[in-house]
């Protein structure tokens, strides 16, 4: 009977391994398939934003690190399928070793609960500390990975942007780790109606003395909510202008132009003046004075500027481009140029090569582009008076 029970036993163990092998082989093809479809994604959409370069500009670049993804959805798989394995040898075999039951005859303390019957006394044993261990150890890789394998696997396939999928991930997280910290406090036998009053004590002294860190954490799960700002947002704040990386839980990394990463507390973008110029529309307008000198063609230079405006590539046709005449000046006639373009980052780039082209272009066509000057009149007298030591007559 004996050898019949572990025969039995080595075969359904030898079924969950050979089984738990196939499920982390399915799992990680699956992911690469994913990862592969993303990819080719991308390429398509680069590709398209390559060929239609006056449209308008989406994000096609991946707001995560695919490698990363990689490693860490790999690992994921590997320790999910693990504990599984685990819990179902722990099945097969608690009945053949009940040794492994005598973890849980070790009382380490005892908490106060209410119960059916009333407030009673129970143990927390040695066995539900190695749980709890254990528990810890799954929820912190799970807060971890569980977010950026969801939105490689789901959140890519819907119709969202980045920066709604970054808010799922941090707010999954956040709930992964509510989750574990409720779940292994009451493994624990830390119950909320015994802590609760220690928690609002702590929560008045923290709050007095870290009262910056709190508004900053508030602010950032605000952000999240309210998304005033987005991953990928092209934002300017203070003295700062630079792109959004990370949304974290104290602050936001900010990416500037040269590429120098600057942290701003959460709270800066609740309470200051923030300039988000890619929340709805990343369509933006730039102004371009251009001046002629007095007694030129006016008219052949508006046309001459337009033109060169309509002619560029990266210039929008909706709005179109317009050229105003805007002042008589001290020097010149001034004029100037609106055009929008589709991104900040295209603001320098197209002024440097259209101010190119209207001064090459304005005195080939006779139009003078002047510089600043002053005429100054100085009357010279008549007669100097006379100098002290010196002869009137010679």
């Amino acid at each position: 009977y004996a050898a019949n029970v572990l025969f039995v036993r080595y075969l359904a163990s030898f079924g969950v391994a050979f089984g738990a092998r196939i499920v982390f082989d399915l799992a990680v093809r699956w992911l690469a398939v994913v990862r592969r479809r993303l990819r080719f994604k991308i390429a398509l959409e680069n590709q398209a934003a390559a060929k239609q370069p006056r449209e308008k500009e989406t994000s096609t670049a991946p707001d995560i690190d695919l490698m990363e993804v990689d490693t860490n959805s790999r690992q994921l798989v590997r320790v999910f399928v693990a504990v599984l394995s685990l819990v179902g040898f722990w099945l097969l075999w608690r009945d053949v070793l009940p040794a492994l039951d005598a973890l849980g005859d070790i009382e380490l303390w005892r908490y106060g609960a209410a119960t059916v019957a009333g407030a009673e006394a129970l143990a927390v044993s040695l066995q539900d500390v190695l749980v709890a261990i254990g528990l810890t150890l799954l929820f912190a890789l799970g807060a971890r990975d569980i977010p950026t394998v969801l939105q490689i696997g789901v959140l890519q396939r819907l119709s969202i942007d980045p920066g709604s999928r970054y808010a799922i991930r941090a707010l999954l997280q956040y709930l992964i780790i509510g989750i574990g910290v409720a779940v292994i406090f009451s493994r624990l036998g830390f119950a909320w109606s015994q802590v609760q009053w220690l928690v609002a004590a702590l929560g008045v002294g923290l709050g007095f003395g870290l009262q910056e860190i709190f508004a900053n954490f508030i602010s950032g799960i605000i952000i999240l909510f309210e998304r005033p700002i987005r991953v990928g947002d092209l934002v300017s704040v203070d003295d700062v202008t630079g792109t959004i990386e990370r949304i974290r839980i104290r602050a936001t990394t900010l990416t500037d132009f040269d590429r120098k990463e600057v942290i701003v507390p959460n709270k800066t973008f609740l309470t200051s003046r923030v300039v988000n110029w890619t929340l709805t529309d990343a369509v933006t307008r730039v102004v371009i004075p251009i001046g002629v000198s007095y007694g030129d063609d006016t008219g052949a230079a508006r046309e001459i500027i337009l033109g060169i405006a309509e002619r560029h590539q990266k210039v929008l046709e909706t709005p179109p481009p317009r050229v105003y005449f805007r002042a008589l000046g001290d020097s010149s006639l001034d004029f100037e140029l609106w055009i929008y373009v589709n991104a900040l980052t295209d603001r320098v780039p197209v002024t440097d090569e259209i101010l190119m082209e209207v001064e090459r272009a304005l005195p080939q066509a006779g139009i003078t582009i002047p510089f600043p000057q002053r005429d100054l009149h100085i009357e010279w007298p008549a007669s100097l008076p006379n100098e002290p030591g010196k002869d009137p007559n010679g």
